[in-house]
């Protein structure tokens, strides 16, 4: 069964069994509701903690494209209704500190490792490590990092590179870029749009990734040069993705997935990998500190069940790279074997985060007006 009729059934799942209304639909919330019915064959149901209250409330900043694919055969597989709000990375961490003592979500999802750091840190988040990670190789445990990964249950990881509309360069006669020094050229003037630090884990990525690879005098100047070039900051990923997908601008940093989710809808564009060095992380899932205590069965089973087989086979059709030994990677995903990647030092990030976000607003771009 090709990729976009799964995506289309799941998405047809969402319609017919159910969203969220009244106030839940004022701030986006969204009900993802399946049949109650069991699957008794499924490991993950019969190892995992078990509830008689069937819902479960998760912050995520994953893409709305990819959602269904993990909500629908969950709820199928457990009858447990998954609740959720999606945000950027950056609207996300805001909404869990300023909830702190009273969260509204058990679960957060989908954010990178310096993220997971950050809140960490501020002790917004809870202990759980699924039995699932012992088929995870240490690579994604944090382990080097020197940080308590305590709360910490990896579940995909990314590299970055550029997506470009083809169209876009055709009309204006470009070349496509082979390295990050080639994004100062004259010729993209107007032509490039990033999403912003202070919002977007991708842009936060590409900020942390230019001042720890090139050094911090170094990568201030590049920054600055590259901002001559972007015509436009988006609050998040999905929003600059979007721009370059229609035309708006030729081309944005982004992980893959964005981009062939956009080819599956019909959109001109291609995946370029850079021949210099390419951006690399993991995303998570984690429990809220002082979750609802009638979800936290449901929340430690859904973080099991994302950690298993079945969980790590949906995680690769939509297209992001599962981190679970054996499981494989969509068909059109960029081998990451042979390509220098660069990973971010979670701690580092973490703990210069709110200095260099305040440098990026003063001295290149103040967020007052970010496209959506």
């Amino acid at each position: 069964m090709k990729r976009t009729t799964v995506i289309l059934l799941a998405i047809l799942m969402f319609t017919l069994y159910g969203c969220g209304g009244g106030a839940a639909a004022a701030e986006d919330k969204t009900t993802a509701d399946g049949t109650e019915q069991k699957n008794e064959n499924s490991d993950v149901e019969k190892e995992s903690p078990k509830s008689d209250y069937k819902e479960l409330t998760v912050y995520t900043a994953s893409t709305e494209a990819e959602l269904p694919l993990y909500f629908v055969p969950f709820e199928l597989e457990t009858g447990i209704k998954v609740n959720y709000v999606r945000m950027s990375q950056g609207e996300m961490m805001t909404r869990i500190q300023a909830e702190a003592g009273n969260p509204q979500a058990s679960i957060v999802m989908g954010h990178t490792d310096d993220a997971y750091v950050t809140l960490m840190e501020a002790g917004l988040l809870e202990s759980y490590q699924s039995p699932e990670l012992e088929n995870i190789p240490d690579d994604f445990k944090l382990k080097d990092a020197n940080v308590d990964a305590s709360c910490w249950n990896p579940y995909f990881c990314s590299l970055y590179g550029i997506a470009c509309n083809t169209e876009v360069f055709e009309a204006n006669h470009l070349e496509y870029p082979d390295t990050w020094d080639d994004l100062l050229k004259p010729e993209y003037q107007g032509q490039i749009t990033m999403p912003h630090p202070t919002t977007s884990g991708v842009g936060l990525l590409v900020l942390n990734m230019t001042l720890q690879w090139r050094g911090e005098d170094a990568g201030w100047d590049w920054l600055k040069e590259l901002d001559k070039n972007v015509t436009q900051y988006a609050k998040g990923s999905s929003a600059s993705m979007m721009a370059v997908n229609l035309g708006e601008a030729a081309m944005t940093v982004t992980p893959p997935s964005e981009v062939l989710n956009a080819q599956d809808q019909g959109y001109p564009v291609e995946m370029v990998i850079l021949d210099d060095v390419n951006g690399f992380t993991q995303s998570g899932l984690s429990l809220i500190k002082n979750l609802k205590e009638e979800e936290r069965a449901n929340a430690q089973l859904f973080i099991d069940w994302m950690l298993s087989e079945t969980g790590q086979a949906q995680v690769a059709q939509a297209y992001r790279t599962p981190v679970r030994t054996g499981a494989k990677s969509a068909e059109g995903m960029p081998a990451m074997d042979g390509l220098e990647l660069f990973t971010v030092d979670p701690k580092v990030a973490a703990d210069s985060k709110e200095d260099m976000l305040n440098k990026f607003l003063d001295d290149i771009d103040n967020a007052e007006s970010l496209s959506e």
